[in-house]
Parts: C-alpha cells; sequence; structure tokens
C-alpha cells in the first residue's frame, strides 16, 4: 500500500522496515524521559524478536511517512493483543496502539491523524472492537480524543521504591517528581 500525499508518501511497513520502527521507538522512549535503567538490558533484541514474530503471524503493523526527499519522518502501528480480561470478551482480543511518532519539523502536518487513521482500519478490519494506547503529551491526548478515544479506568499501583513507568509518565503529564510529591506532602 502507497499512499501519496502533497509533500509526503505513506507507506504500509513491511518487515524490512522493522528496523526503522524501532528506531523511532527509541526516539520515543529518550524524548518521553524513560531512564535507560528503567529498561531491561536486552530491550533492544527482544522487541527486534517480538516485532518479527507479531509482523509474522498478521498480528503487527505499522504505517510510515516519508518527505519528499524520501526521509522517514512519521511513524504508527498496532498490535494486536489477546491478555486477560480481554481475552474472555467478544472478539477476544483488542488493538494496542504503539510507536506513534512524529519528528519535531513534521509535526502539525495531520501525518500522525492520517497514520492513526490507517492504523485503525487495519484493526477494525481484523475484526478489532476496541484500541487502547498511553497517552503521555497534551498534544498526543488532544491528537487521540480527536480520533474519538477517550480516558478510561485503568490504575496503577507501584509496589517497590522504584519510579516504574506510569510514574514516569505521570510526571510528564504533571511536571512532579516522586521527591517532589512527597516533599509536599510532608509540609
Amino acid at each position: 500500500m502507497v499512499l501519496r500525499q502533497k509533500d509526503f508518501t505513506i507507506i504500509q511497513a513491511s518487515e524490512k522496515e522493522i528496523p526503522l520502527a524501532l528506531q523511532f521507538r527509541q526516539i520515543l522512549l529518550k524524548e518521553m524521559g524513560i531512564p535507560r535503567e528503567l529498561l531491561i538490558n536486552s530491550m533492544s533484541e527482544v522487541l527486534l524478536a517480538f516485532y518479527h514474530q507479531e509482523f509474522n503471524v498478521g498480528r503487527m503493523r505499522h504505517y510510515i511517512a516519508y518527505s519528499q526527499e524520501n526521509q522517514p519522518v512519521a511513524i504508527a502501528g498496532a498490535v494486536i493483543k489477546n491478555d486477560f480480561p480481554y481475552c474472555l470478551l467478544n472478539p477476544g482480543y483488542y488493538g494496542w496502539i504503539m510507536d506513534v511518532y512524529t519528528l519535531p519539523d513534521y509535526r502539525g502536518k495531520k501525518l500522525a491523524t492520517k497514520l492513526l487513521e490507517l492504523t485503525n482500519q487495519w484493526l477494525v478490519e481484523k475484526g478489532v472492537h476496541e484500541a487502547k494506547l498511553i497517552a503521555v503529551e497534551n498534544d498526543a491526548r488532544r491528537l487521540y480524543e480527536n480520533l474519538g478515544y477517550r480516558a478510561t479506568f485503568d490504575m496503577s499501583l507501584n509496589l517497590t521504591e522504584y519510579e516504574n513507568y506510569n510514574e514516569i509518565i505521570e510526571q510528564r503529564v504533571s511536571g512532579v517528581t516522586k521527591v517532589a510529591k512527597k516533599c509536599l506532602e510532608t509540609s
């Protein structure tokens, strides 16, 4: 699938673009402020194996936007998951939106919107009834809300003294770190 727009070409990623998807994921994690020590040492190898496996069985798809200079500038993808409790509900699986990223110089051009529309269309074609994601930035939240996504009722509890993924995301949104929160609670 190739979709040509005024200044961009959008393609359905093939297996050979998996390393590119993982490069975008690394940029995204860095921009999110996810500390390296929070990630497993073998993350790159685990992700590469996971992406190849899910792509090859037809449970993963990405779309990539290329500039007129044939440079990749934006990506969006999804994987079909069947974990509990969704495996108990019809159709037994849901879509997990992932790797949504646009290079800073290309933001505001509706690339993520178009890529997500294609991703959502693919999920519908696969029989998926619900798509889920984690939205970190306010701009991202607006993008998803404009596409019809809504906040849901997931909750999280940190069972250790170590910061977890949800706390890091919360810090990005609120601007308050765990240390600052403790200071505010004791004053």
